[in-house]
């Protein structure tokens, strides 16, 4: 008589990193404390605050079906580029760098040590008008790394893709208008 052991479902658990409770329509920035969500937030966090993009998380297996997170940024929450206003910018991209539309600057970027499957936010906000070199004025636009969520269950959790190129004409535009 052989005795089986049951099966585990693993893609029934829930992911270890915490889900976000209300859902977003697009890739969103936003302030947030540091471990937030987490458990067993080490003190060093304390009064600590990151930015994050709120998005879908996807993994290699399929089975995170509409489940968002919010991923860390590579950047400094305090950085003079956001004017801690994160908030005031739209996205853009967001996924693997080789969805760059432009070849001739991706393949500058990964001259300079990207890598093409770095995943990286490009990100716009006509709230900050820029000098342009020209004598105009530009939105203020980045393009910043984001961290995956690595799980112990489910593998690495990567941000779904996203890309809507017709942002940064109507960004540009209310900027014109301003």
């Amino acid at each position: 008589m052989s005795s089986q052991q049951p099966q585990i479902d693993l893609d029934s658990l829930p992911p270890a990193h915490p889900v976000c409770e209300t859902q977003v329509e697009v890739p969103t920035l936003r302030l947030q404390l540091s471990g937030y969500g987490y458990p067993n937030r080490p003190p060093e966090f304390d009064e600590q605050e990151e930015i994050v993009v709120q998005w879908f998380g996807e993994n290699q297996r399929g089975t995170l079906k509409n489940l968002q997170f919010a991923f860390p940024l590579m950047m400094k929450s305090d950085s003079v580029h956001w004017f801690l206003r994160p908030e005031w910018y739209r996205t853009v991209m967001l996924g693997a760098l080789k969805g760059w539309p432009n070849k001739e600057a991706l393949a500058g970027m990964v001259r300079n040590g990207r890598s093409v499957n770095e995943m990286v936010i490009y990100v716009i906000s006509s709230q900050l008008g820029l000098d342009d070199g020209h004598g105009g004025i530009k939105p203020s636009a980045l393009l910043i790394g984001v961290a995956c969520l690595g799980d112990p269950i489910h593998g690495v959790i990567t941000p779904r893709e996203f890309a809507n190129w017709e942002i940064p004409k109507e960004e540009i535009a209310k900027l014109a208008r301003r």
